[in-house]
């Protein structure tokens, strides 16, 4: 399109010559000089026009771009965290992390899937680890989970969401757990497959 305004604009030019203006007149008599000033005007308005547009949107593209690319360097490293809070950036092996264990005695993995313990205690956990570590999503994917199971489908939804934005960032950067995966997909059909249990009274 700044190629288009460019054209647009040395037609203006060109209209503005006094060769073309004489050749113009000569075929169309009616036409003035004052019509073909107003013709070059309007021409040159359109093609600066169009190149200014180009140009907006050239500077938009440009923002947007350094926004993502601001936004993965800032989910770069919970982004290789699985859902145990280990570095995973594969289901074969992993490193600890900052939260290695932090799901011990609270999430546990059954053939049936993730059982995750939905009690006071359980739910204060998680809000402690989201509060701490606010960019990692497993806190708000287990959050969500536990107030589903709570039977408050209001908190639920509102910590699915979370989760949801999150996990469509740090899929989409290179290396990531394929927990974030799993999660997402989980998320997606909502939390309505596997069995799942309350944690025992103590």
């Amino acid at each position: 399109m700044f190629w288009l305004g460019l054209v647009i604009a040395l037609l203006a030019g060109v209209a503005s010559i006094g060769a073309s203006r004489e050749s113009v007149k000569r075929r169309y008599p009616a036409v003035g000089d004052y019509h073909l000033d107003i013709f070059a005007l309007a021409i040159l308005i359109v093609g600066l026009g169009v190149s200014a547009v180009d140009h907006l949107q050239s500077e938009r593209s440009s923002w947007l771009k350094a926004q993502v690319e601001a936004q993965r360097r800032n989910f770069a490293e919970v982004a290789t965290w699985n859902f145990k809070g280990a570095q995973s950036i594969s289901r074969d092996y992993s490193l600890p992390g900052p939260l290695s264990g932090w799901t011990d005695g609270y999430v546990r993995e059954t053939a049936d899937g993730k059982q995750v313990r939905f009690d006071d205690e359980a739910i204060s956990h998680f809000e402690s680890v989201l509060k701490k570590y606010p960019r990692y999503p497993f806190s708000y994917y287990f959050l969500a989970e536990a107030f589903r199971l709570k039977g408050n489908r209001e908190l639920a939804g509102r910590y699915a969401t979370q989760a949801m934005n999150i996990f469509r960032i740090t899929t989409d950067i290179p290396l990531h757990s394929p927990d974030h995966d799993d999660a997402l997909k989980n998320l997606s059909v909502g939390f309505e497959q596997g069995k799942y249990v309350q944690a025992k009274e103590k």
